[in-house]
């Protein structure tokens, strides 16, 4: 059996002229390293298709340890809610090795 450690995995969805700001708050929360890509969908706001690159949705994801999550998670919510249209949710991952997280 392969050795599986439990992490956390963080997504965060967010409009484009975010993308910095929630770049530089992984860093600062002591994420390695993250995955982001453009999302298209729809939601209490309408719909949202990019057509425009600067106004489009990107959905970041990072793995991290169980404590950064959750340091992740508050500075999300009382500093960066209230200024941003976003969302963010965590799951329960196991990962190969942890090191790299």
């Amino acid at each position: 059996m392969a050795n599986l450690h439990g992490m956390k995995m963080v997504t965060v969805i967010c409009e484009e002229l975010v993308r910095p700001v929630v770049e530089r708050l992984l860093k600062e929360v002591g994420a390695h390293g993250f995955t982001v890509f453009p999302v298209e969908g729809a939601g209490q706001q309408g719909s949202r298709r990019g057509e425009m690159s600067e106004f489009r949705n990107v959905q970041f994801e990072v793995i991290v340890q169980p404590a950064v999550a959750e340091k992740l998670m508050e500075r999300l919510q009382s500093e960066y809610f209230p200024r941003y249209t976003m969302i963010a949710y965590e799951q329960d991952v196991r990962v190969l090795r942890r090191e790299k997280f």
